[in-house]
């Protein structure tokens, strides 16, 4: 029994290892700039209004995204995607790493607004 559990603290310290190489590669902060559509949910038959070069910013140290005067939390971040929160859940929305596609809800007591996003990399700053 006793060499099962050594095997399984190996295995679990491998993994452990290899994340933290992983994660160390990674620059600290990702920016990008962001264009789509942003829509205002609260307002019937509201039309989406263009958005052009919006920068976003993915802090993974201090585990934050910001873009358009909002900052968020990230919640889970992986290889893949990045999903955030923040002010109270006013803000949620996710982030495709792979694609560049981003979404995103900011609501207050006057608005709603939905962002669709297509994200493209601009600096990376923090190596």
């Amino acid at each position: 029994m006793t060499s099962i559990i050594k095997i399984a603290m190996m295995f679990c310290l491998t993994f452990i290892a290899a994340d933290g190489y992983a994660l160390g590669a990674e620059p600290t902060v990702i920016t990008r700039s962001c264009d789509g559509k942003l829509t205002n949910t609260k307002v019937s038959n509201a039309e989406p209004q263009p958005i052009n070069k919006m920068n976003l910013a993915v802090n993974l140290a201090e585990r934050t995204v910001s873009f358009s005067g909002h900052s968020a939390g990230i919640d889970k971040a992986d290889i893949a995607h990045i999903s955030f929160s923040g002010e109270n859940d006013a803000v949620h929305g996710e982030i495709d790493r792979v694609t560049g596609a981003a979404w995103a809800m900011t609501a207050s007591n006057a608005a709603t607004f939905a962002y669709k996003l297509l994200c493209r990399p601009t600096t990376q700053s923090g190596r």
